[in-house]
C-alpha cells in the first residue's frame, strides 16, 4: 500500500504534461477544423515542409509546390507558418485589400544581426518609426528632384565604365577579340553610383573598399537566401545551435567597420570645409548629418549607420544583377540587342552619347528592362512579409502572426496571365504599355506600402547603363560556347557564371602604327597652310576594312572627348573624305576614320610646334605609355592651345 502512493506522485508527473499535450492538440486540431485554412502538402513531424524547399534554388521549389496544390498555400516551416502567394490576383489581394494587415516583417535572425535590430526602413516594424525612415527617402533621398540632381554623378560613373571598357587591354592575342567578365563590371558600375550619391568622389584606395563591401554583400545575400534552421526552430539557439549568427555577426563587424569609416570621413570632412565637405554637393551623408544636427533624437547614429548600409547594400547587389541578366538575355536574343541599338542610332544618333533625359524616349529599351525583370526578378521571393491581424486570402482565413511569402518567379511566368511566359518578348511590353499597365503581374520591386523606394533610382542605373553599352560597343557571345543561364541561390538569383563576352578588338601591327603616323602627319601639314584657324586630329578605324563594327567603339572615345572638351568641335571623315577642303570646313577639331585595319587607340601622342596653331593628335601602339590615355581627359594645356570656337553640332554628321 505503501509502494502505490509512493508511486502516484510518480504518475501524475507523467499523466498531467501527456494531458496538457492532448489538450493542446486537440484545441489547435479543433481550432484549425473552424478555420478555412489554405491547401497544404503533406507534413513531416517536427519538420513541416522543410523538406520540400531543400531542392535549390527556392523560388523554383516554391514553384513547383504551388503549381500541384495552387496559387494559395500554407505552409509550416519547422514552427512558423508561411502563406505562400503564387498568382498575381492573390498578390492584389495582399498588397491592397489587405495592405496594412500585411504590412509588417517577420522577426528573423538575419535583420536582427545586419539591420541593426530591425530598425531599417526594409526591417523595422510598420509604425511612427517606419513613416520617418520613409518621409526622409521620399523627401530628401530618392525625390524626383533629388534624382535629378544626382543625375550627374550617375552620369560619370556610367562614362567610366565606358571609359574602360574601350580601354580594356583583355587577354586574348593582339589579333584577336577581348574579352571582357561583365559581372565584376555591373557591380563596380553600380558601387560607384551609389557611392557618388552617398557619400563623396571615390578615394584613392576604392578599389580595395569596394572588393571588401562587395565580399560582404555576396556572403549576406548567400545567407540571407539559404535556410537557417534557427528560424523555424528558435529553440536550437538556447540550446547552442549558433553557426549562422556567428556568420552574421562577422559579416556585421566588418560592414559596421566600413560604413563607420565612411562616415567618420564625411564629418571630418565637414568639419575642416565648413560645409557639405564636396564643393557644395549634398550626398545622403550631408543630408542625414544635417537632420541630425536638428533633430538628434530622431536621427541617431544607429539610424544614419542602418540607412547607409541599406542603401549600398540593396542598391549595388540588385542593379548589378539585373544588369548582367539583361546582358545575357540580348546576347542569347541578337536580334533584339540589333533593334534596341537601331533605336538608340535613331534617337541619340552618333554625335553625342545617351543622357539620362532620353531614357523616358527610348520606349524599346525600356521594354527590354521590363521584360528582363519579369523573367528574372532581383529578388524573387520577395521581401517577407508578415499578417499582424487575421484576415482572408483567396478566399481562406489566414491567421494572425503568418509569415507571407510572395514568390514573384512565379507569378511573373504564370500561364494564366501572360502568354508564352518562358519567352523573352520585349515586345509584350509595348502592348501592355509598359509595367505600369502590367498592374500586380509585375512586381519586381514590391507593392504595396512596403514597395521598395529605390525602383525609381535602379531603373534610371540599369537604363542608362545598357543604353551606353549597347550605344557603343559590339558585343558577342565567346566563340563556341552559350550563354549560361543557371540561377544561383542567394537573395537577388545572382547567375552561377559570370558572364563573359567578346568585345571585338582591332589587328595591331607595327607597320600599321608606321602608317598611321606617317599618314597623319602628311594630314597635319597640310592643313598647316591655314594656320591658326584648324585643329586636325586623326583616328583610324580600329575593326575591319568593311567597317565591322568599329565607327561604334571610336564614337565612344569621341563623344567622351566631346563632353569632356566641349570648346572641341568634332567631325567623323573616311578616307575618301580625307581632302583638305572637307578638313577646313569643319570645326576646330576634326577626326579622320579611316576604313583600312589600321592601328588601334591604345597610346596618343600629342605634337605640337613645328605645325604652330594646328595640333596632330596621333596613335601608335606603345604599351609603355598606355597610361597616358587618361591625361586626354586632364590635360589643361588642350583647351589652351586651340583656338576657342562655338562647339558644332555634329549630331547629323555621317560615317
Amino acid at each position: 500500500m505503501a509502494d502505490a502512493a509512493s508511486s502516484l506522485p510518480l504518475l501524475s508527473s507523467l499523466l498531467i504534461p501527456l494531458f496538457l499535450l492532448f489538450a493542446s492538440l486537440s484545441w489547435r486540431w479543433t481550432k484549425s477544423v473552424r478555420k478555412n485554412l489554405p491547401p497544404s502538402p503533406r507534413s513531416f513531424p517536427i519538420i513541416g515542409h522543410l523538406h520540400l524547399i531543400a531542392k535549390l534554388p527556392t523560388h523554383r521549389a516554391l514553384a513547383a509546390i504551388a503549381a500541384a496544390r495552387g496559387p494559395v498555400v500554407l505552409l509550416r516551416l519547422g514552427s512558423r507558418p508561411v502563406l505562400l502567394v503564387s498568382s498575381a490576383p492573390a498578390a492584389e489581394e495582399c498588397f491592397t485589400a489587405h495592405d496594412v494587415a500585411f504590412a509588417n516583417r517577420p522577426n528573423l535572425l538575419v535583420p536582427q544581426m545586419l539591420g541593426f535590430v530591425c530598425t531599417t526602413m526594409g526591417w523595422t516594424p510598420h509604425g511612427p518609426h517606419w513613416r520617418d525612415l520613409r518621409r526622409i527617402y521620399a523627401v530628401h533621398l530618392l525625390s524626383s528632384a533629388a534624382l535629378r540632381s544626382s543625375s550627374d554623378s550617375r552620369t560619370r560613373a556610367v562614362r567610366s565604365l565606358a571609359k574602360a571598357l574601350f580601354l580594356e587591354p583583355g587577354d586574348s592575342e593582339p589579333d584577336g577579340p577581348r574579352r571582357v567578365e561583365m559581372k565584376t563590371k555591373f557591380y563596380n558600375l553600380a558601387y560607384d553610383v551609389m557611392m557618388r550619391m552617398v557619400a563623396t568622389a571615390l578615394k584613392e584606395g576604392s578599389a580595395e573598399e569596394r572588393q571588401r563591401f562587395r565580399e560582404i554583400v555576396q556572403k549576406t545575400s548567400a545567407v540571407s537566401g539559404a535556410a537557417n534552421v534557427t528560424e523555424f526552430f528558435p529553440a536550437l539557439r538556447r540550446l547552442g545551435w549558433r553557426g549562422t549568427e556567428r556568420k552574421l555577426a562577422r559579416l556585421q563587424r566588418s560592414r559596421d567597420a566600413l560604413i563607420g569609416e565612411l562616415i567618420e570621413r564625411h564629418r571630418v570632412r565637414r568639419r575642416q570645409s565648413g560645409s557639405n565637405g564636396d564643393k557644395g554637393r549634398a550626398t545622403v551623408i550631408d543630408v542625414m548629418l544635417s537632420l541630425q544636427e536638428s533633430d538628434p533624437g530622431t536621427y541617431t547614429d544607429v539610424t544614419i549607420r542602418g540607412l547607409i548600409a541599406e542603401i549600398l547594400a540593396a542598391g549595388t547587389d540588385t542593379s548589378a544583377v539585373t544588369m548582367e541578366w539583361a546582358m545575357c538575355l540580348l546576347l542569347i536574343h541578337p536580334e533584339v540587342l540589333h533593334a534596341a541599338r537601331a533605336e538608340l542610332d535613331a534617337k541619340i544618333g552618333q554625335g553625342r552619347m545617351v543622357e539620362e533625359e532620353d531614357i523616358p524616349n527610348l520606349a524599346y529599351l525600356n521594354c527590354i528592362i521590363n521584360e528582363t525583370l519579369r523573367l528574372y526578378p532581383a529578388v524573387p521571393l520577395l521581401v517577407p512579409h508578415e499578417s499582424s491581424q487575421d484576415c482572408t486570402v483567396g478566399g481562406y482565413d489566414v491567421p494572425r502572426g503568418t509569415m507571407l511569402l510572395a514568390n514573384a518567379w512565379a507569378i511573373h511566368r504564370d500561364p494564366n496571365t501572360w502568354d508564352q511566359p518562358e519567352e523573352f518578348k520585349p515586345e509584350r511590353f509595348q502592348c501592355e504599355g509598359g509595367k505600369e499597365e502590367a498592374g500586380l503581374r509585375m512586381l519586381p520591386f514590391g507593392s504595396g506600402r512596403r514597395r521598395c523606394p529605390g525602383e525609381g533610382l535602379a531603373m534610371r542605373v540599369i537604363a542608362l547603363a545598357l543604353a551606353t553599352l549597347i550605344h557603343c560597343f559590339e558585343w558577342d557571345k565567346l566563340p563556341g560556347e552559350d550563354v549560361d543561364m543557371t540561377e544561383g541561390q542567394g537573395l537577388s538569383m545572382p547567375k552561377v557564371k559570370p558572364l563573359e563576352v567578346i568585345r571585338w578588338a582591332a589587328t595591331t601591327t607595327l607597320l600599321s602604327s608606321l602608317l598611321s603616323l606617317v599618314l597623319f602627319s602628311a594630314v597635319a601639314a597640310v592643313i598647316s597652310g591655314r594656320r591658326g584657324r584648324r585643329t586636325a586630329v586623326g583616328f583610324f578605324h580600329p575593326y575591319t576594312n568593311d567597317g565591322g563594327g568599329g565607327e561604334r567603339v571610336l564614337w565612344c572615345f569621341v563623344r567622351a572627348m566631346q563632353e569632356e572638351k566641349p570648346d572641341l568641335d568634332c567631325a567623323v571623315f573616311t578616307v575618301d573624305d580625307a581632302s583638305p577642303q572637307s578638313l577646313a570646313a569643319r570645326g576646330p577639331l576634326s577626326i579622320l576614320l579611316s576604313r583600312c585595319t589600321l592601328v588601334y587607340y591604345t597610346i596618343f601622342s600629342w605634337l605640337y610646334g613645328s605645325v604652330g596653331s594646328c595640333a596632330h593628335l596621333a596613335m601608335a601602339n606603345s604599351s609603355w605609355t598606355r597610361s597616358h590615355i587618361d591625361c586626354l581627359w586632364k590635360i589643361p594645356q588642350l583647351t589652351k592651345r586651340v583656338h576657342r570656337h562655338p562647339p558644332r553640332d555634329t549630331s547629323s554628321l555621317q560615317n
